[in-house]
C-alpha cells in the first residue's frame, strides 16, 4: 500500500515537473518549423488506464500508467509534408495545466502542425496548444488554410527586402481576424503579452517595413473591437500619442462588457497609458486588497470602486 501511495505522489511530481510556460509559437513559426501541416478529422483512441497491478509471483506493485492520450487524424488535406499521409496517430497530454496542451476533441476538425517522432510511427504536436487549431466552421477553416498557403507563396519571393515587406503585410492581415490576431500582433510588436510594457518595445524584424498606412489599419482594428484580449491589447502599441484620449475612452467602454478575468487586463492598460496615482491605488484596491476573483460578497463595493476608476480615467 505504501508503494502504491508513493507511485501516486510520483505521478503528481511528474506533472508538476512539466508545469512551465513555453516560448510563444505564432503562426509563422509553426509554418516554418512543422514537418507536416494537415487538415484532419479527429478520432479519439480510447486507452484503458491501469494505474498499477500486483505481480502474482513477487507481490510487487508494478506501474502501468501513462500520462498521454492518442488521437487518430484522418487527413482531409495536406498543406505541408515530406510525403502524403492518409492518417497520423498523434500523442498528446490533455491533463497538463501549464503549458496548455494540444487539443484533439473527438469528431472535430483541426488544423494540426505536427512533427514525426524519430523513434516510432507516432507524431507529436509542434508547440502544444499553439499547434492544434480546432475549427468550428468552414469560414474558420478557410482563414487558416488561406493564411498558410499565402505564406508559402510569399516564401517564393527571392528578394529578401520584398519578401519581408510581404510578410509584414501578411502579419497585418492576420490581425484582421480574431483567430490569428495574436499571431500577427506578437510578431509585429515582439511582445508575448500586453503585460510587457510597450514604452520601449524591442525592435522586431518588421519594424522597418511596416508603413504608416498599415499602422493606421492596425489602429482601426483595435478601435473596431468590442472585446479586448491579448491580441487586441498588443495593438495599443500602434496608437499614437495624439489618439490617447480616444484610446482611454475605448478601453473604458470595452471594460464595461469585459468578463471579470478580462477586466483587470484592460484596467491595467488604462493605468499604463494614463499614469495616475489614484488609478494605480484603485487598481490595487480592486484586484489585490479584495478577493475579486473568488469572493463576490463585496460586489457592490467593487462596483463603486470601478465606477470611481472610470470617472478618473475619463477626466481631462
Amino acid at each position: 500500500m505504501h508503494r502504491l501511495f508513493s507511485i501516486f505522489i510520483l505521478s503528481f511530481l511528474v506533472i508538476e515537473l512539466f508545469a512551465y510556460p513555453i516560448t510563444p509559437v505564432p503562426l509563422q513559426t509553426l509554418i516554418l518549423s512543422s514537418d507536416y501541416i494537415v487538415i484532419a478529422k479527429v478520432e479519439h483512441i480510447k486507452r484503458e488506464l491501469t494505474i498499477a497491478r500486483i505481480d502474482s509471483l513477487t507481490g510487487d506493485t508494478i506501474w502501468n500508467g501513462y500520462f498521454d492520450e492518442r488521437a487518430k487524424l484522418h487527413i482531409v488535406s495536406m498543406l505541408k509534408g515530406k510525403k502524403e499521409l492518409q492518417q497520423a496517430i498523434v500523442t498528446y497530454s490533455p491533463n497538463m495545466i501549464c503549458p496548455s496542451p494540444a487539443r484533439y476533441p473527438d469528431g472535430e476538425t483541426v488544423v494540426a502542425f505536427i512533427n514525426k517522432d524519430k523513434e516510432s510511427d507516432l507524431f507529436y504536436t509542434n508547440g502544444l496548444s499553439y499547434g492544434s487549431k480546432v475549427v468550428s466552421s468552414e469560414e474558420e477553416l478557410n482563414h487558416y488554410k488561406n493564411s498558410i498557403l499565402s505564406y508559402f507563396n510569399i516564401q517564393k519571393q527571392s528578394n529578401k527586402k520584398r519578401r519581408n515587406e510581404l510578410i509584414t503585410e501578411w502579419l497585418v492581415q492576420l490581425c484582421t481576424s480574431r483567430l490569428t490576431r495574436w499571431d500577427g500582433a506578437f510578431e509585429l510588436t515582439n511582445q508575448i503579452s500586453h503585460y510587457v510594457y510597450s514604452k520601449n518595445p524591442k525592435s522586431t524584424a518588421y519594424n522597418k517595413y511596416i508603413t504608416s498606412e498599415q499602422k493606421a489599419r492596425l489602429q482601426n482594428i483595435l478601435f473596431s473591437c468590442d472585446k479586448l484580449r491579448d491580441g487586441e491589447l498588443l495593438l495599443i502599441q500602434f496608437v499614437p500619442n495624439d489618439q490617447r484620449e480616444k484610446l482611454i475612452k475605448h478601453l473604458v467602454d470595452c471594460a464595461s462588457r469585459a468578463s471579470k478575468w478580462e477586466l483587470h487586463d484592460i484596467m491595467y492598460k488604462i493605468v499604463e497609458n494614463k499614469p495616475n496615482k489614484d488609478l494605480e491605488r484603485l487598481l490595487h484596491k480592486i484586484f489585490s486588497d479584495s478577493n475579486y476573483y473568488h469572493d463576490r460578497r463585496d460586489e457592490q463595493k467593487i462596483k463603486l470602486l470601478i465606477e470611481e476608476f472610470n470617472d478618473i480615467a475619463l477626466s481631462k
